[in-house]
């Protein structure tokens, strides 16, 4: 019996190394505060696809990983219209050229698969909030979701991690009186 595991787990790896997936995401608001004014959402960065270690649109894998997983779009791309959906449904109005701008660099996407009951997904987003030129805020961000393993709980734990950054960066922000 152990030597068919051993032989079954050795095959399923070669099956697996080198497949991809791609993850569908719809992020959906789920706002925190309310708020008024205009801002702008201006230069959103994947430092680990600047840096060369992923592609734009691929998530960043737990060392012993087998294959790679990656979204229908560019990570900036997905944390930057989140966050205008949250804004928006939060009573703000998003438009170019607005005195208060907010910038991004998420540091860490990472969705390790591993294991046999649950995956995990991180995310680390540096926030930066300027007026004019003058900064006014820079927020880390970090958080961790859980989820079952199971293919339909997948976007829900990605959806949860994005979901906890904004609210922790909108409600610091809420706290120093910027927004």
């Amino acid at each position: 019996m152990h030597r068919f595991t051993v032989t079954a787990l050795a095959y399923v790896c070669l099956i697996c190394a080198g497949c991809s997936t791609t993850v569908p995401l719809n992020y959906i608001p789920s706002s925190s505060i309310r708020g008024s004014g205009t801002v702008s959402l201006t230069t959103f960065k994947y430092i680990p696809a600047e840096q060369g270690i992923v592609e734009q649109n691929e998530f960043q894998k737990a060392p012993a990983a087998l294959g790679y997983i990656y979204l229908s779009e560019p990570v900036c791309d997905v944390i930057r219209n989140a966050l205008r959906k949250e804004l928006v449904m939060s009573g703000f109005t998003v438009e170019p050229g607005a005195n208060l701008t907010i910038e991004a660099d998420v540091t860490r996407f990472l969705y390790d698969w591993i294991g046999f009951v649950e995956v995990d997904f991180y995310l680390d987003t540096t926030f930066r909030i300027y007026r004019e030129k003058e900064l006014l805020l820079k927020y880390d961000a970090s958080s961790h979701q859980k989820a079952p393993k199971t293919v339909s709980q997948n976007p829900e734990a990605i959806r949860a991690a994005i979901s906890k950054s904004f609210d922790d960066f909108l409600l610091e922000a809420r706290s120093k009186k910027i927004l």
